[in-house]
């Protein structure tokens, strides 16, 4: 797949949080032909702040840079270029290992991206296709979860992603488990 490069830099400290700049290079390495890769390179530059303590509010909003136009249409009248992403949130420290957290997540993918009919004249009549449409697309997810501290470095947490704006074609309830384990 394609080869991301992350970082972040926290240029203002404000107690347990602050501000923080953040970048993130996704290189098109990938394979396109098997899926395994977008065809273009991807730079997100993001602004990020938070503010430390037992109830953590966060923000974390940034524009996707993309190297050229993906078409999404088979004639490429319609394609996609460039988003937006966002994110914010609290953070709720439950328990000493344990936080509970909300966040609503979102991005608009510019240019095109949105699934609709359109109505198209054949012969002496017309039918409605489903089709790629040239609005943005715009996706919002409302985003609850846990973090629980299993032991020492491993922490596991779980989300459950619910659309509250969908315009493209993903489900409507993505459950999130991920592990990490600092080293």
């Amino acid at each position: 797949g394609d080869i991301g490069i992350l970082g972040k830099y926290h240029f203002w400290h404000q107690g347990a949080g602050g501000l923080a700049a953040g970048f993130d290079v996704r290189l098109s390495t990938g394979d396109t032909a098997n899926l395994r890769g977008t065809g273009v390179t991807r730079t997100l530059v993001s602004a990020i702040w938070s503010r430390g303590g037992k109830v953590s509010p966060h923000v974390d909003v940034g524009y996707e840079f993309w190297s050229s136009a993906v078409p999404i249409s088979a004639t490429g009248d319609v394609f996609a270029k460039n988003q937006v992403k966002y994110a914010f949130g609290v953070e709720v420290q439950a328990h000493s290992r344990m936080t509970a957290l909300i966040d609503v997540v979102g991005r608009t993918r510019l240019h095109g991206g949105q699934v609709g009919y359109r109505t198209l004249a054949f012969g002496p009549g017309s039918f409605d296709l489903l089709l790629p449409l040239p609005n943005a697309l715009q996706v919002i997810s409302l985003a609850p979860g846990i973090k629980w501290n299993v032991a020492g470095n491993v922490l596991l947490a779980g989300n459950v992603l619910t659309s509250l704006v969908n315009k493209g074609l993903r489900a409507n309830v993505i459950p999130v488990v991920g592990l990490e384990w600092a080293f």
